[in-house]
């Protein structure tokens, strides 16, 4: 049976993301604020990224599934399809964590 994968909760993604990002200092909303902006973000990008290594022959099964938002056969479609989702879903995290980093880098050092 394949693994589904598992979407963090805000609190997960808000322990995970406040000392790699540099932002524990701030507030809880502020926290938030930045880490919902950064899910969206890697969201957009996970997406993105699994529709073009699922096979076209899927995209009007899963496109039914978003209508009923069936979010657990959906996993199970692209885990099944996809067999290193995780580890992709882990790099593009990673990547955007990185990209995330060096932009606020560059916005402190030309302030």
């Amino acid at each position: 049976m394949p693994h589904t994968i598992k979407i963090p909760s805000k609190k997960q993604l808000r322990e995970r993301f406040a000392n790699e990002l540099g932002i524990e200092h701030l507030s809880e909303s502020e926290q938030d604020e930045i880490i919902s902006k950064l899910s969206m973000i890697i969201m957009e990008r996970i997406t993105l990224e699994m529709m073009n290594l699922l096979p076209d022959d899927v995209f009007k099964q899963i496109d039914e599934l978003v209508a009923k938002n069936k979010i657990n056969d959906i996993n199970n479609i692209i885990v099944e399809h996809v067999p290193n989702a995780h580890k992709i879903i882990e790099q593009i995290t990673i990547r955007t964590i990185i990209e995330f980093k060096m932009r606020s880098k560059n916005t402190k050092e030309h302030e």
